[in-house]
């Protein structure tokens, strides 16, 4: 037993917050995990381990918990938030089915409702409607960087390469730090020979420690 009162379990949080932030997604989960049901600081831990769920992009595990988070007393400011993770979490399983009942449970005033519902409609072939959201959202200015990233996505598979990368520049410029809108850039890039820029943003993806720390640790 690494901790016996409060005091050192909000330790431990923060501890496993640190290790996440470095790739120690195992680790961090594990700290994670022995905090007893019975804490105080309890829900606190779940609502930490369902984020490192989903930035460690443990989408099972992330309904497993999320769906239980749902059956606590929580403010519309939180259900919403885990709503949304648990959408997302179901489309990269392709869920849709279960994605569609979460969204039915989704504030429509919240933030991110036009957002997911773009999602929806893309994941289901309604493209049209899915570009003219997140167009909309990119006019109110709202979910930038995801909402240029997914338009970028679209139009790749579209072949409209030009327009895509226009769409990912733009995300990163709303978030310069977003590997994934790198790597789809980068790809794109090299693909119309552009290799300086192309081979900066994809190598600044494959070679980030989040990403890479985890395998190389397995193969030990």
């Amino acid at each position: 037993v690494l901790f016996r009162s409060n005091k050192n379990e909000g330790y431990v949080i923060n501890l496993a917050e640190a290790l996440a932030n470095v790739g120690e997604f195992k680790t961090s989960i594990d700290y994670l995990l022995q905090i007893d049901s019975s804490s105080k600081l309890f829900l606190e831990s779940q609502n930490k381990l369902f984020s490192i769920f989903i930035r460690s992009k443990n989408f099972e595990n992330t309904i497993l918990l999320g769906e239980k988070l749902l059956n606590e007393k929580l403010d519309n400011i939180s259900l919403n938030k885990i709503l949304h993770n648990l959408i997302y979490a179901s489309l990269e399983l392709g869920n849709l089915k279960k994605a569609k009942k979460f969204f039915s449970n989704l504030s429509i005033g919240d933030d991110n409702y036009l957002f997911n519902k773009a999602q929806i409609h893309s994941f289901e072939g309604e493209i049209d409607n899915a570009i003219s959201c997140y167009n909309k959202l990119i006019k109110e200015k709202r979910n930038l960087t995801q909402s240029f990233h997914n338009l970028g996505l679209i139009q790749s598979r579209k072949n409209e390469i030009d327009m895509a990368i226009d769409s990912f520049k733009n995300a990163l410029k709303h978030n310069p730090d977003s590997l994934d809108t790198k790597k789809m850039l980068g790809m794109l890039e090299l693909s119309q020979c552009d290799f300086k820029s192309g081979w900066s943003n994809f190598l600044s993806y494959t070679l980030n420690p989040v990403y890479t720390y985890p395998f190389l640790k397995n193969k030990k």
